[in-house]
């Protein structure tokens, strides 16, 4: 099985693959594909059907990761897909980092949740953050598999 990362920048691409295909591997998703747009994404979608997980950027050129979602949300193919929005969106750096990092997760959920995004990270990824959310998005997809 494969997962998908899905960034306008080449540096974030290869950055967030080296942090993720170690532990990817463990989860089963032994090889990746890379997109630089929402729009290549839909096509390496219909290139290889064993694609399972998708890392997303949000702000992309062509096709941006909210219009790529709406797209794969009302295919029944991949409606239950995890998806995990990458964001450099955090405001509050006058907060020290930690607090400003916590403080801009609690406003993202609640967005997460109305867009359709199954998860989300920011940027810069930390491994552990990552770790967490690919395990439990792992363990769901398992139980709507029984």
């Amino acid at each position: 099985m494969r997962y998908l990362i899905v960034d306008d920048n080449p540096a974030d691409r290869k950055l967030l693959a080296a942090a993720a295909h170690g532990y990817m591997q463990t989860k089963g998703y032994k090889e990746f594909v890379e997109a630089e747009n929402g729009f290549e994404a839909l096509k390496l979608l219909d290139k290889h059907n064993d694609i399972g997980f998708m890392f997303l950027d949000v702000n992309m050129p062509v096709m941006d990761g909210k219009r790529l979602l709406r797209v794969l949300r009302g295919n029944e193919t991949y409606y239950q897909m995890p998806i995990v929005m990458i964001t450099g969106d955090h405001s509050g750096k006058e907060d020290s980092h930690l607090d400003a990092v916590s403080k801009a997760y609690a406003r993202q959920s609640a967005r997460v949740v109305k867009t359709g995004f199954t998860e989300f990270l920011f940027k810069p990824i930390h491994m552990e953050l990552l770790k967490e959310k690919v395990d439990c998005l792992c363990t769901n997809l398992r139980n709507l598999r029984v």
